[in-house]
């Protein structure tokens, strides 16, 4: 009996082949599914690695989840600055390697962009500046909207969602196979500080000794409308243009009249409304200028 492995769309399967006794023997192979079954393994690895789409990887952290804030929060002192390794060391009082350990993956993320000097981008700066200032509810929708935005994550929690929930001793090797890793030592500070990065962003929770996905955890983070605040009576009350005298006896021209026009409109109001208002001045002014056609 001997083994071959065929490909087909993209899956490695394992076939068994009938062959002579005697050129088993002559190979001396002891355990030829053994063999064939690492090999396989080897294989799909590699396979993996090689049509995995460079824009799909996702590096893991270098560092637990604190250095990580603390990097963010070093960052923030920047803005959008680009700059280098030395100088957000010098503002973390963090080596240099810790920092360049965890840029790739905050550049998969979203979070940095640049080459040799590196600066957050908007998303970024906003989970920064809610970190420095440690708002709570800021830095869970800022990393919610930055993980949900990052395809591997997503099929990390996708996975996550068929199996209904996965053991948290399992979760590790189902995330590491996820992004087509094994769990080495190298990798198991990474993927712990993303499991945690999926808990802070509550997205996933613990329930019976298995993390599963929080029911709200897969909706996209949205913004509220911005609230229309009625006009106050104050506001509403139509004020009317000062009474013009007549024109007296002996005079050549009409006494000069100034209106000032003050127009208040709150800076969340959408552009309809605000075309709204300035129609609704048009139509009660145009009456004052004598005009009953509006101009083209």
């Amino acid at each position: 009996m001997a083994w071959a492995l065929f490909f087909s769309g993209g899956e490695i399967d394992v076939v068994a082949i009938e062959v002579s006794a005697t050129a088993a023997v002559k190979l001396r192979i002891p355990s030829f599914p053994a063999i064939i079954l690492s090999l396989k393994t080897s294989l799909k690895r590699c396979f993996t690695e090689v049509h995995m789409d460079k824009s799909e990887q996702l590096h893991l952290p270098g560092s637990g989840y604190d250095v990580l804030e603390k990097v963010l929060h070093a960052y923030a002192r920047f803005g959008t600055e680009k700059v280098n390794l030395s100088d957000v060391a010098a503002k973390s009082a963090l080596d240099k390697t810790q920092i360049s350990r965890n840029n790739r993956f905050l550049v998969d993320l979203g979070v940095l962009e640049g080459g040799k000097k590196k600066g957050l981008t908007e998303p970024g700066l906003r989970l920064a500046r809610a970190i420095a200032n440690n708002i709570v509810d800021e830095i869970r929708n800022e990393w919610k909207a930055l993980l949900l935005s990052c395809s591997p994550v997503v099929d990390i929690l996708d996975m996550i969602k068929v199996q209904k929930g996965v053991l948290s001793q399992d979760l590790m090797g189902r995330m590491a196979s996820s992004l087509g890793l094994t769990v080495e030592s190298k990798n198991k500070i990474g993927l712990n500080t993303l499991a945690t990065l999926l808990r802070t962003a509550e997205l996933t929770d613990l329930l019976d000794g298995k993390v599963v996905i929080r029911s709200s955890g897969l909706a996209p983070v949205t913004e509220s409308p911005p609230e229309i605040v009625p006009p106050s009576a104050q506001q509403r009350e139509v004020q009317r243009p000062p009474k013009v005298p007549l024109l007296q006896e002996g005079t050549t021209s009409w006494p000069s009249v100034h209106i000032d026009l003050q127009v208040h409109i709150s800076p969340e109001a959408s552009l309809d409304q605000i075309d709204h208002v300035f129609a609704c001045i048009a139509k009660y002014l145009r009456p004052l200028s004598g005009k009953t056609e509006p101009d083209v």
